[in-house]
């Protein structure tokens, strides 16, 4: 991969992640404290998402709606 977007809303979360990532001596990994529902999404800049547990972080139907309707947003075509 050229470049990799951790995002994670808890900290322990991404200092692990980050902790990982300096053992494997890896420098193509962006390292994000967000909520996924608070991300300002880019504009077709990932060529793929992977969010396994989507479904546990949404509160109702219309929040994993805007959830899958960002994640196809920021895809490229």
């Amino acid at each position: 991969c050229e470049k990799v977007v951790g995002l994670d809303n808890n900290p322990q979360q991404i200092e692990g992640a980050k902790t990982i990532g300096e053992h494997l001596a890896t420098t193509n990994v962006e390292y994000i404290l967000s909520d996924m529902r608070e991300y300002n999404y880019p504009l077709r800049t990932f060529d793929s998402i992977c969010a396994p547990f989507i479904i546990n972080y949404s509160k109702n139907i219309k929040e994993l709606e805007l959830l899958c309707k960002n994640f196809f947003t920021t895809l490229k075509r």
